[in-house]
């Protein structure tokens, strides 16, 4: 009846698993992901035996997972999912165990049974359901470093043992006599060389767990993972059972029904790879109207300069956290630029053409001379005062960027991530920028030069 119950439960867990991440698979940001993920390592059925003349083995095991992840932050997330793990254990026995019995004429004898390098392997299958911090920080255009922590919850699936080598040799001593019977196999004193096997019974384990690794993105949804692993039980998954390993009516209980152990637990470490996939992102740039500027389809050029249709606002929003006292967006240019693009199809990124001039002192070559604005150029933040600009310039700084700081005619600070000499350029770095940081930098645009300043 327990087992059933517990069968029971372990079906609706999956089951609301699964129909959970159904759930986030319709989400509308970039946030979320899916990850496939499998691996590797040592992972032991880990426990110490109580005669030590008798020796535990590390043992290798394998791991499948497929997981949810959404980050509320461009570093910080969370994360969980479903998956399969499998763990051994292997044990060598040498060593002589003595049991009271009664023969079959009533006389009390000693059944002595010698182990003589026996070797039993256990192995076992969990379903793992695992909930984790994460974090992830960009190595480089391509590249992040994630790091998730936890825990997880392990149900075992299926557990048995196997007997893989040795023997057995079984006597029976009688004190009153003072004679040690052997090599009668009608009264159970033999040599077994068998090979037997069986089930295990294991409790659900709970474990700390942690990864490490590096995602490279292949394109906008998809990217690879490579880390490591590692797993440390909390919990005791024996369950006691004081019996004899082999007895003295030819019964084998195995290592894991035995007095020999008091306390097992997983422990596992190794390496793991698999694929990242981002889901339900919002629609982009439209490829139609800006993907290919030798047909003439390239981002509407506004002349009449008056500037982003980001105002202080959504560019402070998209930096991640910068603040500022300054209300940018009550000046009177931004808010006509920002009524001047919203005729703009699905919020896309338009194309303003102007005279600007670097004013950010610290960018320079490396021989000291300034460097000039190309003919596109990037803009994720417009603003009144340079204060809020040099704001957002020193936060995009911290996350590896080169920003310069530009000012048109009016006074109007442009935030610069990038300048190229062909709009296509422009563009590609638009579609970057965007699915990187979606939905922040959303109002991305593009600046074309007017001058050579």
């Amino acid at each position: 009846m327990t087992q059933t119950k517990n069968q029971k439960m372990k079906k609706n867990l999956i089951i609301f698993i699964l129909l959970t991440l159904c759930r986030f698979m319709e989400a509308q940001e970039s946030r979320h992901y899916l990850s496939l993920t499998g691996g590797g390592g040592t992972h032991n059925l880990e426990y110490s035996l109580q005669d030590k003349t008798n020796q535990f083995q590390n043992s290798t095991g394998y791991l499948l997972n497929l997981n949810y992840s959404y980050f509320f932050t461009t570093r910080w997330g969370i994360a969980t999912g479903v998956g399969a793990s499998t763990y051994t254990g292997l044990a060598k026995l040498n060593y002589t165990t003595q049991n009271m019995e009664t023969d079959t004429d009533g006389d009390l004898y000693e059944f002595r049974a010698k182990y003589n390098n026996w070797t039993e392997k256990q192995n076992s299958l969990f379903l793992d359901i695992p909930l984790t911090l994460q974090f992830r920080q960009k190595l480089g255009k391509r590249d992040h470093l994630q790091l998730g922590i936890g825990g997880k919850v392990s149900l075992p699936v299926k557990s048995d043992y196997k007997v893989t080598s040795g023997e057995i040799t079984t006597t029976g001593y009688y004190s009153q006599w003072n004679i040690e019977l052997s090599n009668m196999p009608q009264h159970g004193f033999t040599t077994i060389t068998s090979r037997p096997r069986g089930d295990i019974s294991l409790k659900t384990a709970y474990a700390l767990t942690a990864d490490l690794g590096d995602v490279h993105r292949l394109n906008n949804k998809l990217g690879l993972y490579l880390g490591g692993y590692v797993t440390y039980g909390l919990n005791n998954i024996f369950k006691a059972d004081n019996k004899l390993i082999y007895q003295s009516d030819g019964t084998y209980n195995g290592l894991f029904s035995s007095s020999q152990l008091n306390k097992v637990r997983q422990i596992s470490y190794g390496v793991k790879v698999g694929l990242y996939l981002a889901i339900g992102r919002k629609k982009k740039i439209s490829d139609k109207s800006i993907s290919d500027p030798e047909k003439n389809d390239i981002p509407k050029v506004n002349n009449d300069a008056t500037g982003s249709g980001q105002n202080k606002d959504s560019a402070l929003t998209a930096s991640g956290d910068i603040t500022s006292d300054a209300k940018d967006s009550s000046d009177a240019e931004a808010k006509e630029a920002q009524r001047n693009n919203k005729g703009s199809k699905d919020n896309e990124p338009v194309m303003i053409q102007e005279k600007v001039k670097v004013v950010s002192e610290s960018y320079t070559n490396s021989t000291g001379d300034t460097i000039r604005l190309k003919r596109y150029s990037v803009v994720i933040g417009s603003f009144i005062y340079k204060s809020n600009a040099l704001g957002l310039k020193s936060r995009m700084e911290k996350n590896g960027y080169n920003i310069v700081l530009a000012q048109n005619e009016r006074g109007m600070y442009r935030v610069i991530i990038a300048t190229f000499d062909k709009v296509k350029d422009a563009v590609k770095e638009c579609k970057y920028i965007r699915s990187k940081y979606s939905p922040l930098f959303y109002d991305i645009w593009i600046l074309k030069k007017m001058n050579d300043r």
